[in-house]
């Protein structure tokens, strides 16, 4: 699953789905505030946080003569 239990995220504040737009977009309101919400770039960035999570980082050391 991309959002584990033991990860810590900010809540979801309450929102009214507005629609799409072009078929790309996602609008939304949130108080008085209306958000456009790039589908594939939220997509991307899901994918990119769920590869973060499960990369193991190898740290090589190098000589800099």
């Amino acid at each position: 699953s991309v959002f584990e239990e033991t990860e810590k995220y900010k809540p979801i504040p309450n929102y009214k789905y507005i629609g799409a737009l072009f078929s790309t977009y996602i609008v939304i309101e949130i108080k008085e505030d209306i958000y456009i919400i790039d589908q594939h770039a939220a997509h991307e960035k899901i994918l990119y946080e769920k590869y973060i999570r499960s990369a193991s980082f190898c740290y090589i050391p190098i000589s800099i003569y």
